[in-house]
């Protein structure tokens, strides 16, 4: 995958959190109003809202990265030089085995869960933080409309479409040439200024056995906004 086609898919992420992030924010200054309710009433407004707001969060993920998931599998066991008969492919070479399938989608259930349950408990705490500064301060509602407005606006969305971008992209084609019977990885980096020292000394340290593969994949160590991807090792290294 060329860094181009990785960046077209940030692009369509970014789009999709952006709205994503802002339509939470709508219900939740719905669910505010005017203002006037009592912090009782305010907090079990809120509460009630983001009782659903993890699955609500989980469901778009997965209904956005599915398709975008497959595609990529595909792509790296047909035009990498994978070769076309290896087992991460269908019986015709027109799409991805059953089994990469299988594991892709179990894959794709965890990953939406766990962004479900960021995506709730961050915004829950953060708007809870700013009523409570609100309240402190005084002013309007429209006030507090303006201080709740970056929790859905710019770093979050911006954040999660660079990070979860890698995390796709890179556990697609992890699991895509770990079931064509390839034998690790290489990580890279965009070898620009903006890569950390930490993600350099992880891709000058390989290549990597898929038994390492946990521990070094992108976004490494967990890190927000990683853009490093990996490429395959067909064999091991002469002395490994």
């Amino acid at each position: 995958m060329t860094p181009e086609e990785r960046d077209r898919i940030e692009r369509q992420a970014l789009e999709f959190f952006s709205d994503l992030y802002a339509s939470q924010g709508d219900r939740t200054l719905a669910a505010i109003g005017d203002g006037s309710a009592s912090d009782a009433e305010l907090l079990a407004r809120i509460n009630e809202l983001y009782a659903t707001e993890a699955q609500r969060g989980a469901s778009a993920y997965a209904g956005f990265w599915r398709a975008i998931m497959i595609a990529v599998a595909f792509q790296s066991l047909t035009g990498e030089g994978v070769g076309a008969d290896n087992p991460a492919l269908n019986d015709d070479g027109s799409g991805i085995s059953p089994q990469l399938n299988d594991a892709l989608e179990r894959y794709l259930m965890e990953m939406a869960r766990l962004f479900g349950n960021r995506y709730s408990e961050n915004s829950l705490r953060l708007t809870f933080a700013a009523i409570e500064r609100w309240r402190e301060q005084g002013g309007t509602v429209g006030d507090l409309r303006d201080m709740m407005r970056p929790i859905w606006e710019g770093p979050r969305p911006n954040a999660a479409a660079t990070t979860e971008t890698t995390r796709i992209v890179t556990d697609a084609r992890g699991y895509a040439y770990q079931e064509a019977g390839l034998w690790g990885f290489e990580v890279r980096t965009r070898n620009d200024g903006l890569v950390r020292p930490t993600h350099t000394a992880v891709a000058n340290g390989g290549p990597y056995p898929w038994s390492q593969y946990e521990q070094m994949k992108p976004p490494i160590n967990g890190d927000v906004n990683c853009r490093c991807d990996i490429v395959p090792v067909a064999e091991a290294p002469s002395g490994r």
